[in-house]
């Protein structure tokens, strides 16, 4: 200790410290009182890192601050407050430029926009092409005033092309008699654009999830692993965040998520075999992953880009390039969690029978243990993976013939 205390008197010296401690206050505070303001700003100046923006969307999810997707008639350039909660600003969607949004938020200030055709007929043209519109509509900007994704995106060409030739007509003095002889034009009650199709028909959620995830880095209004997010701590170790944050090398994981850009490559020692590369991603981040070819050839038909799977591997720390080794791959889809519950409490000799049972029918799907403590309050305990079993009808049959109404079970698909 003797050694340490005089080290600390140059190694770190007090200006510092004090600087330091000065600014941890001035966060903190601001975190405590002004929590949707100050997690806007971070937001902000992670724009460009997709990896800690997710992990600051979980901290104000916790919070109990919702990140909204963007919207054409509330959001700024970059992420700003909206109300008790915080926008997705119209820079983080791709092909959406700054002369465009300039231009958005210019024409804004004379109203908002109340349709796909008024935003198209307002918007100076010139700054704002198709592809930027089908990027809006892709990322849900328009969802505030029109319905269906798939609608807009079905009339891009028609509203363009109507507003085009409306402002052709006005450009050319060329005003309808019935239009100059009346005070308003509505007043005529004059035929107006109208979308075709019907606003009830949209793309499912795994298709807009695709294209959100394209054009902003990440899932805003949800997110492929949403429906399972109470199961996972069952079926996981950890977290991407978890690893990332302490990448131990060679450490066992078990991890759930989202495949995407996945190459398969033949081997520079032999051509006639092949690794796997790709990344992972789950509700805190993603990684990279590589599978050798002894686990291409186990499992490489699973190893695939928007598979929803629960990977096995060990973690490889090498010069700060962090990656997971697989080992074993199962597909959401295929796993069940199984819930046994009591209902009324076992004698010893029947809680031995009951682990010898699940131990004979052993396989990947987790068994959870649902019991009343002695407050009679309901808790949940996932058993060891030695008494995890592969579903099957006569395991429940087995239980409810020997157990009858003291154990229910049930089972829940991840799919």
């Amino acid at each position: 200790f003797e050694q340490i205390e005089s080290f600390a008197k140059y190694c770190f010296n007090r200006s510092h410290s004090a600087a330091y401690a000065f600014v941890a206050y001035q966060t903190a505070y601001l975190k405590a009182h002004y929590p949707v303001e100050y997690m806007c700003s971070i937001l902000t100046s992670q724009a460009d890192n997709q990896d800690k923006t997710q992990q600051y969307i979980l901290q104000c999810q916790a919070l109990g601050i919702d990140v909204l997707p963007p919207d054409i008639n509330k959001s700024a350039s970059q992420f700003f407050p909206d109300g008790d909660n915080i926008r997705f600003g119209l820079a983080s969607i791709k092909n959406v430029g700054g002369a465009v949004i300039e231009e958005i938020e210019k024409e804004r200030q004379n109203g908002e926009f109340e349709s796909f055709y008024d935003f198209c007929s307002r918007v100076d043209s010139k700054c704002l092409n198709k592809k930027t519109l089908e990027s809006l509509i892709k990322a849900g900007a328009f969802a505030g005033v029109e319905k269906s994704r798939k609608q807009l995106l079905d009339n891009i060409d028609n509203v363009v092309n109507y507003v085009q030739k409306t402002k052709k007509t006005e450009s050319t003095g060329q005003v309808s008699l019935f239009a100059a002889l009346a005070d308003e034009a509505q007043d005529l009650n004059l035929p107006t654009f109208e979308l075709t199709g019907s606003s009830d028909d949209e793309f499912s959620d795994s298709e807009i999830q695709q294209f959100e995830h394209e054009l902003m880095g990440i899932y805003v209004t949800s997110h492929p692993l949403s429906s399972i997010r109470g199961t996972l701590k069952y079926i996981t170790t950890d977290t991407v965040s978890d690893i990332l944050e302490n990448p131990e090398n060679d450490k066992g994981v078990t991890i759930c998520g989202l495949l995407s850009q996945v190459v398969q490559k033949p081997t520079r020692k032999d051509p006639a075999k092949f690794l796997k590369t790709g990344i992972i991603e789950d509700l805190t981040g993603r990684v990279e992953i590589v599978a050798f070819p002894k686990t291409v050839e186990q499992f490489g038909h699973l190893i695939n880009s928007e598979e929803r799977v629960i990977i096995k591997g060990k973690i490889q720390n090498r010069e700060e390039q962090i990656n997971l080794v697989v080992q074993d791959v199962k597909l959401i889809g295929h796993i069940n969690l199984v819930t046994i519950k009591y209902n009324k409490d076992l004698a010893f000799e029947e809680n031995i029978y009951l682990k010898e049972l699940l131990a004979k029918y052993k396989g990947d799907d987790p068994v959870i243990i649902d019991f009343a403590d002695d407050d009679s309050e309901r808790v949940q305990m996932l058993t060891n993976a030695n008494l995890w079993v592969k579903n099957d009808p006569q395991l429940e049959d087995d239980i409810k013939k020997v157990f009858k109404d003291k154990l229910d079970y049930l089972v829940t698909s991840l799919n």
